[in-house]
């Protein structure tokens, strides 16, 4: 049916599992003084493969069902992941920043099957770790000046060392910066994101890109007029989705299907009002 080969199918029959997990969370916050603060926080999480696509699947002759996964009998295995971060914020009225580092560790991950999607759940430990700032710093009463930057890792572990994830499950680095500039009723923002590229230990990669904005708004006697260029420079790109969709249902469609490029240069203006 998702290639469009059958109108309709038999239903898989559903069922029941039960689940149960006992997780503990815990966090601590500390003020050194009134400008900086340090925080540590430990969690714990249980997640379960999305159930329409773990057991939605079944044995057919054309249309007509002939066997179908028991839930009860092969209940999907859950997946607890062990959460660890640091950090710390400093603010001074001028300067604002904060930085934390993060650490995740998961004792099974989620893969997809590449004849038809189906979910599977993998023996194999999975790791996401990485680092998140932000600052921003105000000149004056015009003018502030900011950014933020994520860079993350993620890896499985496979034939007992650290492996990066596949393309199509991992996630990239990102960097972002903006000016922002304000004058009585007026404000205008110049902002820039930038999506690192990303390549796997088969070669398989993924194109970063940049997209820069220009936003504003301006304070009416009723109401704001917001207003925007959207993807300013108009760089030509393809979004992540599409870029991990090509590769993910390679074997089930034609790539064209599944691409989209990034949306053009885009003008836009609204009204708001708050009441």
């Amino acid at each position: 049916m998702a290639t469009g080969a059958l109108p309709y199918a038999d239903a898989v029959p559903g069922g029941e599992a039960d689940y149960s997990a006992t997780l503990f969370n815990l966090g601590a916050v500390f003020d050194l003084n009134a400008q900086h603060q340090f925080y540590a926080n430990f969690s714990q999480g249980y997640d379960i493969p999305d159930p329409a696509k773990y057991y939605g699947y079944g044995s057919y002759d054309g249309s007509s069902l002939i066997s179908g996964i028991d839930v009860a009998g092969n209940k999907a295995d859950a997946i607890e992941t062990d959460s660890y971060e640091l950090g710390w914020r400093f603010d001074n009225h001028q300067l604002s920043t904060q930085v934390a580092a993060y650490y995740s560790l998961s004792d099974k991950r989620i893969t997809n099957s590449s004849r038809n999607l189906s979910v599977q759940v993998v023996d194999e430990k999975k790791r996401v770790y990485g680092l998140e700032s932000a600052a921003s710093y105000r000149i004056n009463h015009q003018w502030l000046v900011g950014g933020n930057l994520h860079l993350v890792k993620t890896e499985k572990k496979a034939e007992g060392h650290w492996q990066d994830l596949e393309a199509y499950y991992a996630s990239n680095n990102k960097l972002g910066a903006y000016v922002d500039w304000t004058q009585d009723k007026l404000g205008l923002r110049l902002q820039a994101n930038m999506i690192d590229d990303y390549t796997d230990g088969a070669e398989r990669q993924l194109d970063g890109y940049t997209v820069t904005d220009l936003l504003g708004h301006y304070v009416l006697p009723v109401g704001q007029l917001n207003f925007g260029i959207n993807n300013l420079l108009n760089e030509d790109y393809q979004t992540l989705w599409s870029q991990k969709a090509q590769m993910l249902y390679a074997n089930l469609t034609d790539p064209a299907v599944v691409t989209f490029e990034g949306r053009g240069r885009t003008y836009s203006v609204s009204y708001s009002l708050d009441f």
